[in-house]
């Protein structure tokens, strides 16, 4: 695994969490309001959601794929290099 590759996780997770704060499906998974209407910042769901897929059988559904981090960043990371794969292949350009 390269420093590249490495990267790209980081920033998969970073779109994973965005995902579960924007997502209209799920929101307000990481800014909660507190019984006070405050908002208030909540990593401790995060973690919840990581440990989810393992807990619950419904995450590894096609339908949850958004909401598991590992089906996320492996999809994406996939894609990723699949991207770097066939962005390195074929016909060298000379620029003129």
């Amino acid at each position: 695994m390269t420093n590249e590759d490495i990267k790209a996780i980081s920033i998969l997770f970073c779109l994973w969490v965005l995902n579960l704060e924007l997502n209209p499906g799920l929101g307000r998974i990481i800014i909660r309001p507190d019984p006070e209407g405050k908002l208030r910042f909540a990593f401790g769901n995060v973690v919840r959601y990581i440990i989810a897929p393992f807990n619950n059988i419904d995450f590894w559904r096609p339908v949850m794929w958004d909401a598991n981090v590992y089906t996320f960043i492996g999809i994406g990371f996939v894609f990723y290099k699949s991207l770097s794969f066939f962005g390195s292949v074929g016909p060298e350009r000379s620029s003129i």
